[in-house]
């Protein structure tokens, strides 16, 4: 026999469902692969064997025995067998073990001193091999050296004979003496050490050549026993602790049946532990009712619905009856699982308490919540009482019938109180429930508005009274509400009565005057330069003579008529009053200047262009207004000396021919005066060429270089100097002279831009984009102007692109033809200042726009306003969506560029890249070939 093959020496890891060897060890088993299913594994064993081993396997995973220890044949899958010690134990969470192959130590004949020696050596734990004459054949090094002697010293030796242990001795002689030639035993054995102290010892025989001759493997367990001790120790200890528990804790197995019941449980139950064992989980003598007293099967009850789908039951409320004390016992009872490696449930662990008492108290209380609510039901006002320790608010039915709401839909929480309150009345009801419970205020009584289920609001009085402990402290209030919605509609219904005008249901004089007080009031407190608000002061042209024509039921009719088109000319915040007669006042909050305050007169006059209906016979009734303007702050302290100048300028209207507005205040007049010749002047600035085309560069985010132009007007008055294009485009927008100004300005552009393109290199693909008024648009000979313009100046239409208003779009269908037919001609359109006006964006991506422009005031603000940074970012994701490209203007800062290039913002202009210049200076910017 060679050597090599006397042991086979291997390791394995136990994973879930088997047995992954080593793999030398899988190759020498004869294993097709690493890993070996248990139940492959068993058929290797001889089927004499295999019953002992899977149960000392078993007994092993679960925890039973502390190591593995089991010797067996194995089939080789050649047909030929061996003899294996299968060792394993548990190490840092994980099952370890080897195999040895002790075929060579069991096979008949003799083997040669080596070999033996070979064999032994490799055996883990101490070895001997023994006659059946009870002599040593041999021991391996680890028992000799346990002994302070060589192997050499037992061969021949009789078994004990360096001290006789009587009982080993015996176990030897009963290994021989049994007549089974195979015979396998173990024997525990305490073997005392120099120290005083003993060790345990597994020994385990194995007899080889027919019964001649055994094999005694002997494993130190002295610490495996400890353990087991120590186990023993904690277990009990545990089993105290659960008996000792107030609480019933019972432990039910995988199949229902009984495994353990504390004291407490027993107790509560009524039952003896032997009866538990009996009945089992399933039996039919469990009488239970859940918490609405509907009675459950056994297949309902917690630990069962545990063991059928694995989940949790906590916190279940039962009642369970008792056959001893023929009563009824109420439990909360929770059941957990527990799980094996594969993730099913062994047992269930279930623990509950008795609640009976409790429940008992619990149905006291709800009786005595129901006598209070039969107290409370007749008494029409919402009562409340307010747990202040608890912070809990009870509300009575009638309470939330108040609302809207049924009995229990409104939580016990005093938040479904406050936050129902006003926004505007909510500080103050706070503070009236601080002050009074604090201690300033002797009662708490407040009247606020409280949102009804169907989002009205209705006023409320709430009265309450705080409880107070013997140390001063509030522990507790209580009051009631009443609505007084009624109430308050009359009151208000009242105050407007005597506010308003009976026969148009304008403010009256009384409360305009309150109105523009406050106006002077707030200018007094603001402390701010300026104009802020104005005045307007009607009265109606020839009214006497619808009064003595057509009576004074038309004459009222009239003025009703007239009322409602005054306010349809006015904004949100305006007031309009009736003075009495034909008498109308009007209160312009927010007007900054003249202007904005004579462009209302003037929508005032243009309403008074149309006749106005007397009745259901089709009368109809032309006539017009004198209007006063008075702007303020101004000097006034008193609304009496606004009313007095603005009076004043009315009657200077009627002097000056009627249907007209004139303006008190002297600096204004001025400034109208101005107006006028600015207007005079404007007519002859083309012809005195007083007028001129700068032009500011279109710059790329992208690569910084110049893409284009805008060209923008401007005014240098011989005397005025360089005037704004805010004073007199509008003007020129009003009179007319934007059609004239607009066509030169688009004519001088177009031929600048042209001119560059033939002599300055690098520039036959820049392009040049001019604003067009809303006017221009829409006139009749657009397309020809347009044509004719680009034919003279030999410019190429696609280098042209017109920049049009939002406002202008409000014409829907005429825009959108005029700028299809210039995107047939080859001129591409852009929308200036977008974001401003008030375009349909449902319907933007119809008209033929290639580009947007973001206006200035956005850009401006979007390092400081988050509000104008979400606008910015809301145009770009438009204009990404309608496949149009963007332009920013009024670029001033880096910071503005690169949070425009962070949102793919392609284009942009303003004075971080160049102020608009002059035509010589721009072109002398080019040259340079500027890059950004």
């Amino acid at each position: 026999m060679d050597g090599s093959e006397l042991t086979v020496w291997g390791v394995w890891e136990w994973v879930q469902g088997g047995i992954r060897c080593s793999q030398d060890l899988a190759k020498q088993l004869g294993l097709e692969n690493e890993f070996c299913p248990l139940a492959q594994w068993w058929e290797r064993v001889p089927p004499l064997e295999q019953a002992q081993v899977q149960q000392v396997w078993q007994a092993w995973l679960a925890g039973e025995r502390l190591d593995l220890q089991v010797g067996h044949g194995w089939v080789l899958p050649s047909g030929g067998w061996r003899r294996l010690w299968v060792y394993g134990q548990g190490w840092q969470g994980q099952k370890l073990g080897w195999v040895l192959d002790v075929t060579a130590l069991l096979a008949p004949g003799g083997m040669e001193r080596d070999e033996l020696q070979t064999v032994l050596d490799a055996f883990p734990g101490t070895v001997s091999w023994i006659g059946q004459d009870l002599r040593y054949l041999g021991v391996n090094h680890q028992l000799a050296h346990s002994l302070n002697l060589p192997v050499t010293a037992f061969p021949g030796q009789e078994v004990g004979f360096l001290s006789p242990n009587p009982v080993f001795n015996e176990f030897v002689r009963g290994v021989f003496a049994d007549p089974d030639r195979y015979l396998q035993r173990e024997l525990e054995l305490q073997v005392p050490v120099g120290d005083g102290n003993h060790k345990t010892f597994l020994v385990m025989a194995q007899k080889y050549q027919q019964g001649s001759a055994a094999v005694f493997v002997g494993v130190d367990i002295t610490e495996r026993r400890r353990v087991e001790a120590q186990l023993r120790h904690s277990e009990d200890r545990f089993r105290r602790l659960i008996e000792e528990l107030q609480v019933g804790l019972q432990l039910w197995g995988a199949q229902g049946e009984h495994v353990l019941s504390n004291r407490a449980a027993l107790e509560i139950l009524g039952m003896e532990r032997g009866r538990l064992d009996q009945i089992g989980l399933y039996d039919r003598g469990w009488n239970v009712i859940d918490e609405q007293g509907q009675p459950l099967s056994s297949a309902d009850l917690p630990v069962a619905r545990v063991l059928a789908d694995g989940q949790s039951v906590r916190n279940l409320v039962l009642g369970v009856y008792r056959q001893r004390y023929q009563d009824r016992v109420w439990l909360l009872v929770t059941a957990e699982p527990q799980v094996d490696e594969q993730g099913q449930v062994v047992q269930v662990i279930c623990t509950f308490s008795d609640i009976t008492e409790r429940r008992r108290v619990e149905q006291a209380l709800r009786e005595s919540r129901e006598r209070y609510a039969l107290a409370v039901a007749g008494a029409n006002d919402g009562l409340w009482d307010w747990d202040l320790s608890a912070n809990e608010m009870y509300f009575s039915n009638r309470w939330q019938e108040m609302l809207g709401y049924r009995e229990g839909e409104i939580s016990p929480n005093p938040d479904e109180w406050i936050d129902r309150i006003h926004p505007e009345d909510r500080d103050r009801v706070r503070n009236e429930l601080s002050a009074h419970l604090t201690g300033l205020t002797p009662h708490f009584e407040s009247e606020h508005r409280v949102v009804h289920r169907d989002g009205r609001y209705h006023w409320m009085l709430c009265r309450g009274l705080a409880v107070r402990d013997t140390d001063g402290q509030v522990y507790r209030m209580a009051g009631s509400q009443t609505d007084i919605t009624r109430r308050k509609q009359t009151e208000s219904q009242l105050r407007y009565d005597a506010t308003h005008d009976s026969l148009t249901d304008l403010a009256n004089r009384a409360l305009f005057l309150e109105c523009l007080e406050k106006a002077l009031r707030c200018h007094y407190f603001s402390r701010q330069d300026g104009v802020n608000f104005a005045v307007l002061f009607l009265d109606l042209d020839r009214f006497k003579i619808v009064n003595d024509s057509l009576g004074h039921m038309s004459g009222d009719r009239l003025l009703v008529a007239i009322a409602q088109q005054l306010r349809r000319c006015l904004r949100s915040g305006d007031v309009l009053a009736r003075f009495g007669g034909d008498e109308f006042a009007i209160l312009l909050n927010g007007v900054t200047s003249a202007l904005d305050a004579t462009l209302i007169a003037e929508q005032i006059h243009g309403a008074f262009k149309e006749p106005f209906p007397l009745g259901a016979d089709g009368l109809e009734v032309f006539t017009s207004a004198s209007v006063g303007l008075v702007l303020g702050p101004g000097h006034y302290l008193r609304p009496e000396e606004v009313l007095r100048d603005v009076d004043a300028a009315m009657h200077e209207a009627k002097l000056r021919g009627k249907a007209c507005t004139v303006v008190f205040d002297h600096a204004m007049y001025t400034q109208a005066l101005r107006l006028l010749q600015v207007e005079t002047d404007l007519r002859r600035a083309i012809e005195r060429e007083e007028l001129c085309v700068f032009y500011q560069p279109i710059v790329s985010l992208l690569t910084g270089a110049l893409t284009g132009f805008e060209a923008l007007v401007r005014w240098r008055h011989p005397q005025w100097g360089l005037v704004s294009p805010g004073e007199f485009i509008p003007l020129a927008e009003e009179t007319g002279l934007i059609l004239s100004l607009g066509r030169w300005v688009l004519h001088q552009a177009c031929d600048q831009m042209r001119r560059w393109q033939r002599t300055l290199p690098g520039t036959d693909q820049l392009s040049i984009s001019v604003n067009l008024s809303g006017r221009q648009l829409l006139q009749p000979h657009l397309l020809e102007q347009v044509g004719e313009i680009l034919t003279d100046t030999s410019l190429d239409p696609q280098f042209l692109r017109l920049e049009i208003t939002e406002s202008v779009l409000g014409d829907y269908d005429e825009a959108v033809t005029i700028l299809k037919k210039l995107k047939d001609l080859g001129v591409d359109s852009c929308i200036d200042d977008f974001g401003t006006g008030h375009s349909s964006l449902s319907r933007l991506h119809r008209f033929p726009i290639d580009r947007l422009k973001i206006d200035q005031s956005f850009v401006s603000q979007v390092e400081h306003d988050r509000e104008s940074g979400e606008i910015i970012r809301t145009i770009m994701s438009l204009a990404q969506s309608l496949h149009m490209d963007v332009t920013a203007e009024g670029v001033e800062t880096r910071a503005q560029r690169q949070l425009l290039q962070s949102l793919d913002c392609q284009y942009a202009q303003g004075f971080l890249f160049s102020r608009p210049l002059p035509s010589a200076e721009m072109e002398a910017l080019i040259q340079h070939l500027p890059h950004w």
